[in-house]
């Protein structure tokens, strides 16, 4: 998945919650707008993303392969 198509989803308004999937088929759930975040700079770029038990997770956006709507 790329930055840009992360970064379209999650700055939809209003924000509705998501689920991202990772390549190693784990689905995390993101509830709010804020408990996601991407850095994206020239050579690198992640994405760190906390979900409803607080848990703190940091992937690059090719780790990344679905996004679905909660």
């Amino acid at each position: 998945m790329t930055v840009e198509s992360i970064l379209e989803r999650i700055n939809r308004k209003p924000f509705r919650p998501i689920a991202l999937e990772t390549v190693d088929k784990t689905w995390i759930k993101v509830d709010r707008e804020a408990d996601i975040f991407i850095y994206d700079r020239m050579e690198t770029a992640c994405v760190v993303i906390f979900d409803p038990k607080r848990r703190k997770f940091v992937f690059t956006p090719e780790q990344i392969c679905a996004i679905e709507t909660r």
